[in-house]
């Protein structure tokens, strides 16, 4: 099944409860965003979905089996696309329930918790 940007725009509707317009406004502006970024070198980084990275690719000397000869290949720029980890696990199905934000959200307030029974400690002393 292939998911068009209509179908994603109908599916962010239903999800955040935003108009469709603003939706289709909002894909123009991400998709210009990359485009302007990547022309100007820089990565793009969405966690726990992916990278998007300018790269150039060296020209090399290559040979072509169907011809016998070699070719040289010059040097070009290209996109390449870094799936996260996290999305690694969705397509495997070895995806866990618990959400990394969640997890790191938790871990920030046990560590709150643990300076604040430091603090306390240091006190009573």
């Amino acid at each position: 099944m292939i998911l068009y940007r209509k179908d994603i725009t109908n599916k962010i509707a239903e999800k955040t409860g935003l108009y469709k317009k603003d939706i289709k406004e909002m894909l123009n502006a991400f998709r210009e965003i990359v485009y302007e970024e990547l022309q100007e070198d820089n990565t793009i980084f969405i966690r726990n979905l992916f990278k998007i990275q300018p790269v150039t690719m060296n020209s090399r000397l290559t040979f072509v089996p169907s011809t016998k000869e070699r070719r040289y290949i010059e040097e070009r720029k290209t996109v390449k696309m870094i799936p996260s980890e996290k999305l690694k696990q969705i397509i495997r199905g070895e995806n866990d329930d618990t959400d990394d934000d969640e997890l790191i959200a938790i871990e920030k307030e046990i560590a709150k918790l643990q300076a604040l029974q430091e603090k306390l400690k240091n006190r009573s002393e």
